[in-house]
């Protein structure tokens, strides 16, 4: 990090101030302790924005093994072109960067989990300039489905808006992620609520219970089953639309224009024309 390397001249400017003051018993100098103290509170209450301004300038290439797992792992990296992957890659490292992610009953959060998560919003928001989703910063992981003050059923992921604090069972989005012909994408799913909190001015597409049968005609995916895996009786229309957008832009696109328009102007991002372009 570019703070910590700031802060070790001031830290041996500090170290020798002491050393002066206290082993040599110079007279005065120890008066000089202050500047580097200063600058070094400054170098930790700035840090984010230090940290920020600097790899914008400078972005660094993600970790080979982070990008060999998006492309396992994101359909839609994958199917960008090397430009539009550049793009991505950094705006991968700025999420991982920009939020907390942490593990309730985890020994550790990996980045492989922390990318799991962010290439989600990045997708959705690769049109625009807000990919954070601020101030949704706070990532939790549960191994399993689980209960929440707000719903104390076991459940599949919640977004707590009060807090900005977005919650995944890892088990779901994993299943989600590898099994787009069985499950609702979790990651699509919730961040497309997120979304709709943020952009709360955008006028959403107009969804209602027929767009049930649509979901399930391109995917084969019934209501029964996303209740079941999300654990919501009455889950996000939205957030399964946005599912079916990303994962089948095509089998959408034939079977509803309309709608397949309403969420590109939503999202300002037309999949179909960025996977072929």
């Amino acid at each position: 990090m570019i703070t910590k390397r700031l802060a070790i001249p001031f830290v041996f400017w500090i170290v020798i101030v002491l050393y002066l003051a206290y082993v040599k018993e110079i007279y005065g100098v120890s008066q000089w302790i202050f500047p580097p103290l200063l600058i070094l509170t400054a170098l930790y209450i700035f840090n984010p924005q230090i940290e920020w301004w600097w790899y914008n300038r400078f972005p660094p290439k993600i970790d080979p093994k982070l990008k060999s797992f998006l492309l396992r792992a994101s359909p839609f990296y994958a199917a960008l072109s090397p430009e539009n992957k550049d793009k991505f890659e950094k705006r991968i490292f700025f999420y991982l960067i920009g939020n907390d992610f942490s593990g309730m009953n985890m020994e550790s959060v990996t980045e492989d989990m922390k990318a799991t998560v962010a290439m989600y919003p990045i997708a959705l928001t690769f049109s625009q300039n807000n990919f954070l989703l601020a101030p949704y910063e706070r990532i939790i992981f549960y191994k399993h489905p689980f209960p929440s003050p707000n719903h104390r059923f076991l459940h599949a992921s919640e977004t707590n808006v009060e807090d900005g604090v977005i919650i995944f069972s890892f088990e779901q989005l994993l299943q989600s992620q590898y099994r787009p012909d069985a499950f609702i994408n979790l990651g699509y799913y919730e961040y497309a609520q997120v979304y709709s909190y943020v952009h709360n001015k955008r006028p959403a597409p107009l969804v209602n219970e027929q767009h049930w049968d649509l979901i399930e005609n391109i995917s084969g995916i019934n209501r029964e089953s996303v209740i079941k895996f999300t654990g919501y009786k009455v889950p996000s229309l939205l957030g399964c639309l946005t599912s079916m957008f990303f994962d089948h832009p095509v089998k959408l696109q034939r079977a509803d224009p309309t709608l397949y328009n309403e969420l590109s102007s939503f999202y300002e991002l037309d999949p179909i024309k960025l996977y072929t372009s």
